[in-house]
Formats: C-alpha cells, structure tokens, sequence
C-alpha cells in the first residue's frame, strides 16, 4: 500500500480515539443484489452516495473510476438511476456497496461502484471496513471541505475483511470526505465507519504541524495497471 504526500497515515482500528460508528443495519435491505438506493443515503452523522458534485464517473470494463477533483463546498453526487448504492444483507449484518455499470438489478453490478461519504463534521481520523475483497487494487481518496484533494491511499492483496484507520498528519481537524473505487474482481462493500462528532475530536499529543498542501490539483486516475484490459473473473458465491 502506499500513500500520495504522507499528510494522511494509516492507524489501527482499534486504536481510534473516535468512538461513534456508522452501520447500515438499521437501514433497509435485501439479500443478494441488495436493496435499491438511486439518491443520498443519509445515516448517523453521515451522507452516501457515489461521488462528489466535481468528480466524474468513467467506466472501466466491469467498474466505476473516479476522476477529476470535487468542486467547492464538497457535496454529494448521485450515480445514475439504478448505477448508485445498494444495501446488502449478508450473514445478519447491512453493508454498504456501490452499483457498477451493469447498473441493479444485474449482480454483477452490485458491489462494483464507486461510493463517496461526507462527514457533518471535520476530522481528524476516522475508520471503516472493507467487505470481501478479492486481492483486487482497491483506492481510497480523502478532500476537504472545500473540495480539496488532501491525499490517497491505495492497497491491493487483501483477501478478508479488513478494517483501516487513518489518521491525518499533524492531527490536522480538516478531513470532510472520502471516496472509495477499485478493480477488485469480486466486488467490495463497505461497514463499520467510525468517526467522531465535532466536540469529540480527539486531541494530538503531536507537535502542531501544518504541512503545505500541493500547489498543484491533479486529476485523479489510477495508474495504468490499475485498468483492466480484459473482463475480470467473476465468483458467483462472492456477491457483496
């Protein structure tokens, strides 16, 4: 895995000083391809969708691709009709998956898109799990709340589930969102997103750094490898 600038890193999980978690069990869903979501789904202190008003939605053989950066203030953007978000019921728990080009009902749309998440309030951490990746290159990218690009986090080789903390360099309090697509081959879902509200952001026992932001907005694609040329596998047991 690797990050862009280092103003984001990665921490345990479990070591979050954050407490308050996002689920999806409280949310209506259905086993298989799940349950239907075209617009913004709003949960906790949280709001889902595809992607930010900005960002464009490419489509890669079987995925959604992010590019472009989120304009100024960040705010959500819906996928087209029935190329959103689905709600997956599994093993008595909600996930989270984004619907692929194919677009829902088809299963193998589901868990092949792209899904962005917008804070109520800044952070200066937060955590989240990945459901069912199968090794594929999965990307993460973090912005602030006037759409700035602050970093990228981008990992492959995973085969379970998987839990991430991240945590911003210097305990800077400024992280608004976050977008998440990848090239996984079976698809990916997304749980357990913890955060903290405004008055619980925890303090840093670091030095006050403020790093200096890229002059430059570079339009974010994944590298090269990151593009299959060829229809990936499919594992028809492994539908998020």
């Amino acid at each position: 895995y690797r990050f862009d600038f280092g103003l984001v890193t990665l921490l345990p999980y479990n070591n979050l000083r954050c407490q308050n978690t996002v689920t999806f069990d409280g949310v209506p869903s259905s086993p298989g391809v799940g349950t239907n979501y075209n617009g913004r789904l709003d949960v906790d202190d949280m709001s889902f969708s595809e992607r930010f008003n900005g960002q464009v939605r490419e489509r890669v053989t079987d995925f959604d691709v992010l590019a472009d950066l989120p304009t100024s203030p960040l705010r959500l953007s819906n996928g087209p009709p029935n190329q959103n978000l689905a709600v997956v019921q599994r093993s008595g728990n909600n996930i989270l998956t984004g619907t692929g080009p194919f677009g829902w009902p088809n299963p193998d749309a589901t868990g092949y898109g792209a899904i962005s998440g917008l804070f109520n309030d800044m952070q200066s951490e937060f955590g989240l799990r990945i459901i069912d990746p199968d090794g594929g290159a999965i990307v993460i990218q973090f912005y602030g709340n006037d759409g700035t690009y602050i970093d990228f986090f981008v990992f492959s080789g995973y085969t379970e589930n998987t839990f991430f903390g991240f945590e911003r360099s210097g305990g800077e309090v400024d992280l608004k969102g976050f977008s998440i697509y990848h090239t996984d081959p079976a698809g990916i879902g997304i749980d357990d997103v913890r955060y903290c509200p405004a008055s619980e952001n925890p303090p840093t026992n670091r030095p006050n750094v403020n790093p200096t932001f890229p002059t430059f907005r570079p339009t974010m694609r994944p590298p090269p490898t990151f593009r299959p040329t060829m229809r990936p596998r499919r594992n028809p047991t492994r539908n998020p």
